[in-house]
């Protein structure tokens, strides 16, 4: 794609002409290269914004520092099942890192407030390290294991991503749990016990009043509590059931991207261009090649003209139409399909010509028998919603119509179609 981009750039500064580029390879390499580089900087900005709230918090470098060692062996760990398992990196899978960020730090600051709160007591280094693990490492488990189960729950999912995803996340969420409860103690033995500016934090004011005012609220206004988070959980929960699984081809792109402003020139200009495929099957040797067949074909080609969001088919037709207007000279009122006269003469030309451009063209829309056809369609992307009104309200209506011969089968796929399906999958999963 860069190649073709550099050529694109080339002719742009010959011509002064900008070119557009569209189409499903172009917009996945897109999407693919957008997407590691916005997950590189979520995990950078995750652990830097990290990094700043512990030492906001615990005034210490020390702090900082042996949490964000722990989580970067997680997260090195993480990678590492992905690559165990045989599986690929993906948009969840490339979401773990910053994941485990947030995942594995509230384990740390449990285990460094009961540390510091231990030793304010007793002034003993190696006694408050002992007893932050029997005291916080079943309740850190507790919190671990549930939210590795949660996660665990996609491998129930009959995507594969999801499967996938799921089984990582919850290796890897158990694994933070067990760095952290081992590595931690092992890390603060090996330095000086915490001053009394480490411990500073136990007695902030803001803190504390937030707490108390929590607790007021809790013990003296339960009523008006439990009314206000009733009012809000009704509003939220209208708000939920307005969520609809709608999903567009090129979602992760920015409305002001250019790939994005490409797509609109070409819907403007050409329909679309998201690939939609029909597969008529005639069940028998060289039955795209009878004329009974074509014009049944032809008859739901022309119907498809009448459907705004669709471009003119490509088949094996177009070929067919173009061979009869060639043998007539090129005469533009000669492009249809032969009739019984010619038929014979043009078929038979067509399936014994050496043209190595024709059998190729024949290739691409008929297989070797020539019992299957395909029928290549433009859509533009209209979203899973009205795409699947248009398959089940439009398009296969239409099939029945055309084909009558009930030993043809007629399926209707594509890339656009499946994509739409897969996004619909995850969003109600």
């Amino acid at each position: 794609m860069e190649e073709i981009q550099a050529l694109g750039a080339k002719f742009e500064a010959q011509t002064k002409i900008a070119p557009h580029y569209v189409g499903i390879p172009f917009v996945r390499s897109i999407i693919a290269g957008k997407v590691a580089s916005e997950l590189r900087q979520l995990l950078i900005l995750s652990g830097i914004a990290t990094a700043i709230i512990l030492f906001a918090f615990f005034r210490s470098f020390i702090s900082v520092l042996f949490p964000m060692i722990i989580i970067g062996i997680v997260v090195i760990w993480s990678v590492g099942f992905v690559v165990i398992f045989g599986f690929k990196i993906t948009i969840l899978t490339g979401l773990l890192p910053p994941i485990l960020v947030v995942i594995g730090i509230p384990n740390c600051v449990y285990l460094l407030n009961k540390y510091h709160q231990e030793y304010l007591l007793h002034q003993n280094q190696a006694r408050a390290l002992g007893r932050i693990i029997r005291k916080i490492g079943i309740v850190a488990f507790m919190t671990n294991a549930t939210t590795a189960i949660g996660f665990a729950v996609f491998i129930l999912m009959e995507n594969q991503n999801l499967r996938e995803f799921g089984i990582i996340s919850s290796l890897s969420i158990m694994v933070t749990y067990l760095a952290s409860i081992i590595l931690l103690p092992i890390f603060y033995s090996l330095v000086p016990p915490p001053t009394p500016r480490h411990l500073a934090h136990l007695e902030r004011r803001p803190l504390n009043w937030m707490l108390d005012f929590l607790d007021f609220l809790v013990f003296k206004r339960r009523r008006l509590t439990y009314a206000i988070v009733l009012v809000i959980t009704i509003v939220f929960l209208i708000g939920f059931w307005q969520l609809r699984p709608l999903s567009y081809m090129v979602d992760n792109l920015p409305e002001d991207s250019a790939p994005k402003q490409d797509m609109r020139f070409f819907e403007k200009h050409f329909t679309g261009i998201m690939p939609l495929e029909i597969v008529v099957d005639t069940k028998r040797r060289k039955g795209v090649m009878q004329q009974n067949t074509l014009k049944q074909i032809d008859q739901f080609e022309a119907s498809l003209a009448e459907v705004a969001p669709i471009a003119p088919p490509l088949s094996l037709l177009s070929l067919i139409k173009a061979s009869r207007q060639a043998f007539y000279g090129q005469n533009a009122e000669f492009y249809g399909l032969p009739n019984n006269r010619e038929a014979p003469f043009l078929l038979r030309y067509m399936e014994n010509s050496q043209d190595t451009s024709q059998k190729a063209y024949l290739a691409t829309f008929a297989d070797s028998l020539g019992q299957s056809m395909r029928i290549s369609l433009k859509v533009a992307d209209i979203g899973s919603y009205r795409l699947d009104s248009l398959i089940e309200q439009v398009v296969k209506p239409r099939i029945r119509q055309s084909f009558k011969d009930p030993r043809f089968e007629v399926k209707v796929t594509g890339t656009t179609l499946i994509f739409c399906g897969v996004m619909t999958t995850w969003c109600k999963a």
